[in-house]
C-alpha cells in the first residue's frame, strides 16, 4: 500500500475514506479495498484534485462513493478509469479538468447523483467534468459508450453501428455544428433534451446523416426563444416546433424534417402540403392536430404519398396525418342509386366495389370510423359478436351508384371477406349473422354481368338456387 494515501474514518465508525495530501503522490494509484481491518467505501471530496502526477487510477469494488471534485485538474491520467458496480453517488466534477482522450467505464450505478441528474440523465458529461469542459472525453455507462466530440456528447447506439447527438454544453455559446460521422460511424440521432435549455445557441448545422430527432430535443432552447410569432421553429433545416397559431404551415425552403412532437395540439392547423424536400417526419409530429382537413404532397417529394384524407410514408407504410372530420359524412349522389332490400346481399356487393375493386371510397376502417363518431364512444374491441350498429346503420345507408352495377361479376360470399370485419368486428364467423338466405329478384336483376355465385355464407335453398338459375348465374 502507497504510504502517502490517508485515510479518515467515516461517520458510520465502520468504514473509511480515502485521500491525500497536496502533491505528495504521483504514477499509479491504487486505492485499498480495506485499511486497518475496515472497508474502505469513498473518495473524499478534493482527496485527490491537483495531482497532475498521477497517470492511471484503480478503484476497489469496496468504493460506494466518489465525492465532489475527488480527482480534479488530475492532468496526467491517461487511459481507462474502471468505476465499480459498487458505487452509488458520484460528485459534481469528480473528473473535472482532467487530461483529453480519457476513457471512464461506469459498470453500474443506478441512484441518483450528488444532488444532480438522476439515471434518466446517466452520463451528464458537464456533471463528471465540469460545465465549461473544452476536452474531449470517452465514457462508457453500463455498455453504452459516450463520446464528447468538443462541446457535443455522442452516444453509440445499435451496437457501435450508429451515433446519438446525447447532449451538449448548456454554456455553449455559438453555433454547433453536428459531425455527420466520429471516426467512421455515423451520426443519425438527435437524443430528447439534448440541447434542452442551450440559451446561448446562435445556430446549429445538422448534416444531411441525421434521420431522427426525438422529443423536446431542443427544449427551452434559444431557437424558441427567439421564435417569431405564429410562425414554425426551425433548428437548421428542421422543424422543431411552432409558435402561435396558423391554418397552414408555411415551410421553408429545402426542409428535409420534421422533428418528434413539433406540431403538437396545433389545434389551428387546417391544411397540409408536404413540400418536396422533406424526407423525414418523425414520430408524433402531428399529434393531437384534430382540425387538419386535407393533406397534399408536393410534385417530386419520393418519401411521402397522400390519398386525400391520409398522409402515409412510402417506405413502410407508417400514417402521420388521419383527415377524419366529415370522412364517413354519408353524401348524396348525382345520379341513381342502386336498391337493396336485403342487407347481407348488399354486404357482398360493397365487398367487391369498396375492398376488392376500390370504387366505393373513403375504404372504410371501423377503427377510423370510432376515432371519429362524437355521439358516443365506440369500442371496437369489445367481444359481442355483434354488429356495432352505428356502422351497420352506415353502411344500410350507403348509397351506390347505379352504375357500378356492371363492375359485378362474381360473388364470393365468404366469411373471411374484410366487410364483415368492419361491421361487426369481434364475430367469428360461427354463426349465420351474414348468412344470404335470399335475395329479392328486382335487387338481383340490377347485376346483368354476374356470372358466379358462391361461398360458405351463401344459403343453397332452392327457392335461391331457382333465382340464380333464372339469370344465368352458376353456384
Amino acid at each position: 500500500m502507497d504510504e502517502k494515501l490517508k485515510f479518515q474514518l467515516n461517520d458510520d465508525g465502520v468504514s473509511y475514506a480515502v485521500f491525500a495530501l497536496n502533491g505528495q503522490i504521483s504514477g499509479e494509484v491504487v486505492i485499498p479495498a480495506v485499511y486497518n481491518g475496515k472497508p474502505v467505501t469513498k473518495i473524499r471530496g478534493n482527496g485527490f484534485s491537483y495531482h497532475g502526477r498521477i497517470t492511471s487510477v484503480i478503484i476497489p469494488d469496496s468504493i460506494t462513493e466518489i465525492e465532489y471534485c475527488a480527482f480534479r485538474d488530475c492532468g496526467g491520467i491517461k487511459g481507462t478509469i474502471i468505476i465499480p458496480e459498487s458505487v452509488e453517488k458520484i460528485g459534481e466534477k469528480a473528473f473535472g479538468g482532467c487530461s483529453s482522450g480519457m476513457t471512464i467505464i461506469v459498470k453500474g450505478f443506478t441512484q441518483e447523483w450528488d444532488d444532480g441528474p438522476s439515471e434518466t440523465w446517466p452520463i451528464a458529461v458537464n456533471w463528471l467534468f465540469g460545465s465549461h469542459y473544452t476536452h474531449n472525453y470517452n465514457i462508457i455507462w453500463k455498455e453504452k459508450e459516450f463520446i464528447t466530440v468538443n462541446e457535443l456528447t455522442l452516444c453509440i447506439i445499435d451496437k457501435k453501428n450508429e451515433y446519438e447527438v446525447y447532449a451538449c454544453d448548456k454554456n455553449f455559446n455559438g453555433n454547433v455544428s453536428i459531425p455527420s460521422e466520429h471516426n467512421g460511424i455515423p451520426v443519425t440521432k438527435i437524443a430528447p433534451n439534448a440541447f434542452a435549455e442551450c440559451k446561448s445557441l446562435t445556430g446549429v448545422s445538422i448534416p444531411e446523416s441525421i434521420k431522427l430527432i426525438k422529443y423536446a430535443a431542443f427544449k427551452d432552447s434559444s431557437f424558441f426563444e427567439n421564435a417569431e410569432k405564429n410562425s414554425l421553429i426551425y433548428a437548421d433545416n428542421w422543424v422543431i416546433g411552432y409558435n402561435g397559431k396558423f391554418e397552414k404551415l408555411n415551410f421553408k425552403p429545402n426542409t428535409v424534417g420534421i422533428a418528434e412532437g413539433a406540431l403538437n395540439e396545433c389545434n389551428t392547423l387546417t391544411e397540409v402540403v408536404i413540400p418536396k424536400t422533406l424526407l423525414y417526419i418523425c414520430s408524433l409530429a402531428f399529434y393531437n392536430c384534430k382540425n387538419i382537413k386535407s393533406v397534399t404532397v408536393e410534385d417530386g417529394n419520393t418519401a411521402f404519398k397522400s390519398s386525400g384524407y391520409k398522409l402515409v410514408r412510402i417506405s413502410d407504410g407508417e400514417v402521420f396525418i388521419k383527415c377524419l372530420t366529415n370522412l364517413y359524412k354519408q353524401k348524396k349522389l348525382d345520379g341513381e342509386a342502386l336498391v337493396f332490400s336485403n342487407f347481407n346481399f348488399k354486404l357482398a356487393i360493397i365487398q367487391v366495389l369498396m375492398y376488392e375493386k376500390k370504387l366505393l371510397t373513403p375504404e372504410f376502417d371501423a377503427r377510423e370510423f370510432a376515432d371519429q363518431y362524437t355521439k358516443r364512444e365506440i369500442d371496437v374491441d369489445e367481444v359481442t359478436y355483434k354488429p356495432i350498429k352505428e356502422i351497420k346503420k352506415y353502411f344500410q345507408d350507403l348509397q351506390i351508384e347505379k352504375k357500378l352495377a356492371s363492375e359485378i361479376t362474381e360473388l364470393d360470399f365468404e366469411a373471411g371477406n374484410r366487410i364483415y370485419g368492419e361491421v361487426a368486428p369481434s364475430w367469428d364467423g360461427e354463426d349465420d349473422l351474414f348468412t344470404v338466405k335470399t335475395i329479392d329478384e328486382d335487387e338481383l336483376k340490377q347485376f346483368t354481368n354476374l356470372k358466379n355465385a358462391g361461398g360458405n355464407l351463401l344459403d343453397y335453398n332452392n327457392e335461391l338456387m331457382e333465382l340464380f338459375k333464372k339469370y344465368d348465374i352458376e353456384c
